[in-house]
């Protein structure tokens, strides 16, 4: 026998208990406990992601940062002493933009022979072997550092037979907006500072 509820229509609960099968869909419909937890933590996730990310165009914005100049700072560099003099080599730099606004090193220049040098991206080839590409400029992107690698970025050479571990080599890197920065890279044997990628 069915309970009825207070309308006088019969209850679907006591209908379900009584072997009647699921409740009959009368009322509302909501969502079981798993359902609705499910939903809240979505919901609480997207929430939080939203309020990350704005709290870091605040904080960025609130820094005087954002819109403003390149501020461009290159450390201490090295270049790689050939295995045979004569032979390119790659030169490696460490560049910092402390500013608001990205910023590009179109070329390079050395003292040693005083004309641009080459910027290079190292590649792969299909068969794993490595080699060097020629690039027509790099981005330095507003507040972030760019660094330069044996497999990654560089500046290539040609090497010299006159050069010493710790000799001391003059270059001066020219970018878009902040102009020229010179700096000197350290002389560094292939032992220390790996092999030579810009070398055949």
């Amino acid at each position: 026998m069915s309970r009825a509820g207070r309308d006088g229509t019969a209850d679907p609960v006591a209908a379900a208990e009584s072997g009647g099968g699921r409740p009959a869909a009368s009322g509302p419909w909501w969502p079981d406990a798993r359902r609705l937890a499910d939903a809240l933590r979505t919901a609480a996730v997207t929430v939080l992601a939203a309020a990350v990310a704005a709290c870091g165009l605040i904080v960025w914005a609130g820094s005087g940062r954002a819109g403003t100049p390149a501020r461009i700072e290159v450390g201490q560099g090295r270049v790689l002493q050939p295995a045979v003099p004569g032979r390119t080599t790659s030169a490696y730099f460490r560049i910092v933009n402390s500013g608001g606004s990205p910023d590009r090193l179109r070329k390079v220049t050395w003292s040693e022979r005083g004309t641009p040098a080459e910027l290079t991206q190292h590649r792969m080839t299909a068969e794993g072997g490595g080699y060097r590409e020629r690039a027509d400029s790099f981005t330095v992107p507003a507040g972030a550092e760019f660094g330069m690698s044996r497999f990654g970025p560089a500046v290539a050479v040609t090497g010299s037979g006159d050069w010493r571990p710790g000799d001391r080599i003059a270059f001066t890197l020219e970018f878009e907006r902040s102009g020229p920065v010179t700096v000197e890279a350290v002389v560094t044997p292939l032992a220390e500072g790996g092999e030579d990628p810009a070398g055949e």
